[in-house]
């Protein structure tokens, strides 16, 4: 597997390519692991403790040059799978 992470601070979806050659041969799909919200300063609290929560999304068209859109004040980590 490899392991991508990303960073988005700002307020809109950002398009992002990455290039992964020398990664290996990719499968066209992946997983990706979210954290995002609304409102960049947003926390959980104790009555509200899952404001903030981690959502997994199924990734489509994944190669070795292909464009990720990282939702607004996200953090994610893609995970793509290597053919053996």
């Amino acid at each position: 597997d490899v392991l991508v992470k990303l960073v988005n601070i700002g307020p809109k979806a950002q398009d992002i390519r990455l290039n992964l050659a020398g990664a290996g041969t990719l499968t066209p799909k992946g997983e990706a692991l979210i954290l995002t919200g609304t409102d960049p300063l947003a926390e959980n609290t104790f009555e509200a403790p899952t404001k903030i929560a981690p959502t997994r999304q199924a990734i489509t068209g994944v190669s070795s040059d292909f464009v990720w859109k990282a939702p607004a004040w996200s953090a994610s980590i893609l995970r793509l799978k290597t053919r053996k």
